[in-house]
């Protein structure tokens, strides 16, 4: 495909779909691709629309405001028919540094002949297909952006200078050229001598000290040095068949979106003219050899993928730029991966450029390239959920024995210096966790604080469950949760740590409580929280000399709550003085204990942490 891959197609309403692509973000010139902050926020790339005219911008998750980050990126108008704007498309952040690619813009413009293209003696900037980085003096989340990269700053990159630029608030933003690629390569043909086939770097990814660049025209990926900017090819990707009888036998395969999974790269490839369905995939290549492989097939107009999890089974997300780009058709979201049935999350996109997926809110975001817009889709009840950034494995808004009433209060509270905002999810005892579970938001402006005095109440529910701190914007807040008896003023209350995920038990790994040296004073009662994967355990019984006493095995499905008396959880008493021994055969929860006083003087609780051998 010899022209940019980004065409204007007509553009429709946003049509009924399995779920609604609502408005999130407005005002781009042309947006072609989307990633996330280190704080959850979102930077959208912008191809532009006319000579160095690209821009990247944040926008904030909380308000929705979009501001700019940097201006005057090298860009161009491709002279094909329709003319399609190229310049700023794919970003990674990688260890505090935006690395940015820049397409073709008009670096080359239309041959002689139908189908032919010829070296633009005078193209917008000498900075076209290239690889840029930047590194702001502030986060991202505090910087007041608004950088301009001034026409004569484009030369002087190019000639290998480092620029630092500045901003009315005192900031600075330094910025190199890392790589520069050839603006294209000969193409000769019988009619055209001069002919040539243009470059378009499209996406980036990172790993360690290598950057990874696909480009969309000359069909391959290149390995990129981030320190000294030297590249090599890594591999290429060879022209598909065309199934139909318009155009010719073999298309290229336009490989346009590129992602780090594990120790390979996943690529989208669109398919060239004409576009046909079903020919679009996703290929793995093994970031060493070059290796690549189909992982999956059957897509059309494929423009970008995210996979949900690290594994090499974990399910991807797909946006298809059209499901039939010759008759102007939108696009669509779906949910696939080797030897699953595809699931539509959205349809009647207009021109869909780029995907980012919060896996914790469940919430996806759309740049779409023809309005210039952002949209979100709320897909939580269609795709598998990550982990929370932390969980209180036990609070209660429920009766107890003897007249008590149990309550869980929690201080919630913001340790950075801008806003952020998340849920609290509350998950029921004895049913796995729903993506409809009760939840309560939060929004928090710098350093705020906020009391629940019972939380599960908050969310509209009651009961004994499990909680998960969901965040939106920004990192996990600071927590602090009491569960207490509001019946009695003289009942001792619990602390209730806030568990992060990390510090779960895993498979290969076991943890260990210890029981109350009088188990007829204390009533000794064991909680157990599995994570997204469900868990299988084997427990093991150990009086004080650390003789067996007992074993038994149990299996919780995702995101599953459960307490009990360690009699009903065991099979027995506790020995006193004596060992519970939790062995993760798979999956991963979090594993507690609590030894209650039948005098109501006193109450303590452990965490099991993970041990290995």
């Amino acid at each position: 495909m010899r022209i940019p891959i980004l065409r204007s197609i007509a553009l429709v309403v946003l049509s009924a779909a399995t779920l609604a692509a609502q408005p999130f973000a407005t005002g781009f010139k042309a947006p072609t691709e989307i990633a996330f902050t280190r704080h959850g926020h979102l930077l959208v790339v912008e191809a532009g629309n006319g000579p160095n005219t690209g821009r990247l911008s944040i926008v904030d998750r909380i308000s929705t405001q979009r501001r700019t980050l940097i201006d005057g990126l090298p860009s161009g108008i491709h002279g094909v028919t329709p003319p399609s704007p190229s310049g700023p498309s794919g970003v990674v952040l990688h260890g505090g540094v935006l690395y940015l690619t820049i397409g073709t813009g008009d670096s080359v413009q239309p041959g002689p002949l139908p189908g032919t293209e010829a070296p633009n003696p005078t193209p917008s900037s000498p900075l076209l297909s290239s690889l840029l980085a930047m590194r702001t003096s502030r986060p991202l989340e505090l910087t007041a952006g608004d950088f301009l990269l001034e026409p004569s700053h484009h030369g002087r990159l190019d000639a290998g200078e480092i620029l630092t630029l500045s901003n009315g608030a005192g900031e600075e933003m330094e910025i190199r050229l890392v790589a520069d690629f050839p603006n294209f390569t000969p193409e000769p043909r019988p009619d055209f001598a001069q002919n040539v086939r243009l470059s378009n770097p499209f996406g980036v990814a990172a790993l360690g000290q290598t950057l990874f660049v696909v480009d969309a025209s000359q069909n391959l990926i290149s390995r990129v040095d981030a320190v000294s900017g030297a590249y090599t090819t890594l591999t290429t990707f060879a022209k598909l068949q065309n199934p139909t009888p318009v155009g010719p036998p073999v298309i290229d395969a336009v490989p346009d979106s590129i992602r780090v999974r594990g120790n390979a790269l996943l690529v989208t490839l669109l398919s060239g003219f004409p576009f046909p369905a079903g020919v679009a995939e996703v290929r793995t290549v093994d970031i060493t050899t070059g290796v690549n492989e189909r992982l999956v097939g059957g897509l059309t107009s494929a423009i970008d993928v995210v996979s949900l999890g690290q594994s090499p089974t974990s399910p991807l997300l797909v946006a298809e730029f059209s499901v039939a780009q010759m008759q102007g058709q939108p696009g669509r979201v779906r949910l696939v991966g080797p030897g699953r049935t595809p699931v539509t999350i959205a349809e009647g996109l207009i021109t869909p450029t780029g995907i980012a997926v919060d896996e914790q809110s469940g919430e996806i975001f759309v740049s779409h390239i023809g309005p210039g817009i952002v949209t979100r889709i709320q897909a939580a009840s269609l795709i598998p959920l990550g982990t929370p950034r932390a969980i209180l494995p036990a609070v209660a808004s429920t009766a107890g024995g003897f007249g008590s009433r149990f309550r869980t209060s929690l201080q919630i509270s913001n340790p950075y210096s801008f806003a952020i905002s998340g849920k609290v999810v509350f998950h029921p005892a004895g049913i796995e966790g729903q993506s409809t579970d009760p939840s309560v938001s939060y929004e928090l402006d710098p350093f705020e604080t906020r009391v629940w005095n019972d939380v599960v109440a908050a969310t509209g529910a009651s009961g004994l469950g499990s909680a998960d701190v969901i965040t939106t914007a920004g990192d996990a807040p600071a927590l602090l949760a009491q569960v207490f008896d509001d019946a009695s003023a003289s009942s001792p209350s619990l602390w209730m740590p806030a568990v992060s995920p990390a510090s779960a038990l895993v498979g290969g790994s076991r943890g260990l409580l210890i029981t109350p040296s009088d188990p007829d004073a204390d009533r000794f009662n064991v909680g157990i929280r599995s994570l997204e994967s469900g868990v299988v355990l084997e427990i093991t019984v150990y009086d004080h000399s650390g003789a067996m006493v007992r074993s038994s095995s149990l299996s919780h499905p995702p995101n599953y709550f459960v307490q009990m008396p360690f009699e009903a959880l065991t099979g027995g008493p506790a020995p006193p003085d004596g060992a519970v021994v939790f062995s993760v055969v798979s999956g991963s929860a979090i594993v507690y204990g609590s030894a209650a006083s039948n005098d109501g003087t006193g109450i303590t609780m452990q965490v099991a942490t993970p041990a290995m051998d």
